[in-house]
């Protein structure tokens, strides 16, 4: 690097040739290199100590590995990135979905997310430590980092934003599906506002919660809701055309046309039950769950399709084989929600 050519300046001008004249590192912290020189010259003991973290040193970790894999310091960053990952197995065991509070006995201290921090700060880990594992193509650190925020968001709407954000920049495809079906459920979500404040009152900043307790999130954002929406209440109505799912089965008696002709009446009586129509069009697996207990419930567990024709009862074997059909295209329906908000706005 010093040998390259200084242009008209003088050599004693260049950046690097003194102490008045430092070479500057643009866009790292002091505080970050400081952690990554820690990396390289630590003594084995601290390494090895470092190998299981306590929480505060998360993020020296994610320190390391920004700087390392900056300047291509390969093995220093897959050092730090093994640390880390060992971490997240080991912790998630211990994972409190309320919240990730601290109990009040803790027999370790040792959690994701820190009690002793504020909520913005561990939305701000989070959302770090998944973009570090984007960049450095870890994707079980991104898969715990996002099974984080599934368990944090139906008590706290703010990691909801910060993984609806996460998935439309990192293009996480099942993410985006979980979180904007999940944002879509709650009461009430506003978008923020464009116009001059002096007029309309504050602007609200998105990402965070109004004086009503509703998130705020952007125009595009809200668009793919709509959009989303729009799209499973057409869903539903395509399931209910279609005529279900395919009943057919190794039938134990020699009615296996009837029997599998009767499964599908039952799951046509489900769709029309009083309870499904009571849930919201656009809350399609919501629907489809209730679908699901209605068929469970008219099948039992030893069910007779052929009692007006005198045949008596069905084997359990039916009713099984035909709940398992109804579970797995209720999983084939959820499998498709990544599909439904990938609608962008038009500028």
């Amino acid at each position: 690097m010093f040998a390259l050519p200084q242009g008209g300046a003088s050599t004693t001008c260049a950046e690097g040739s003194s102490d008045e004249n430092p070479i500057i590192l643009s866009g790292d912290s002091v505080s970050a290199f400081k952690n990554f020189l820690w990396a390289l010259y630590a003594l084995p003991f601290s390494l090895a100590k470092m190998s299981k973290p306590h929480l505060t040193e998360l993020p020296k970790l994610l320190d390391i590995v920004h700087i390392s894999n900056k300047y291509a310091f390969k093995s220093t960053e897959s050092w730090a990135l093994d640390v880390i990952q060992d971490y997240l197995v080991f912790r998630a065991s211990h994972i409190k979905p309320e919240g990730f509070r601290v109990p009040e006995n803790p027999t370790c201290t040792d959690q994701i997310l820190a009690s002793e921090r504020s909520e913005s700060e561990n939305i701000a880990l989070l959302d770090r430590l998944a973009r570090i594992a984007a960049r450095c193509s870890r994707s079980r650190i991104l898969s715990f980092t996002a099974n984080i925020l599934r368990q944090t968001w139906p008590s706290a709407p703010r990691y909801a934003y910060c993984a609806m954000v996460l998935a439309d920049e990192l293009n996480l495809p099942r993410l985006k599906g979980d979180v904007y079906y999940t944002v879509m459920q709650l009461p009430v979500v506003v978008t923020k506002r464009r116009r001059s404040s002096t007029s309309y009152g504050a602007v609200l900043k998105e990402g965070e919660l109004d004086a009503d307790g509703r998130l705020v999130i952007s125009v595009a954002q809200q668009f793919r809701l709509l959009s989303g929406y729009r799209r499973l209440s057409e869903m539903w109505m395509e399931i209910i055309q279609a005529g279900g799912p395919d009943f057919t089965h190794n039938c134990l008696t020699s009615q296996q046309d009837l029997c599998t002709g009767r499964l599908t009446q039952v799951w046509d009586n489900a769709l029309r039950d009083v309870h499904v129509a009571a849930v919201d069009p656009g809350h399609l697996v919501g629907r489809l769950k209730a679908v699901q207990a209605t068929f469970d419930r008219a099948c039992g567990d030893r069910w007779h399709p052929y009692a007006s024709y005198g045949h008596g009862y069905a084997p359990s074997a039916c009713s099984t084989a035909a709940k398992e059909v109804v579970a797995d295209f209720i999983k084939s329906i959820e499998k498709k929600l990544s599909e439904v908000y990938s609608v962008e706005l038009d500028d």
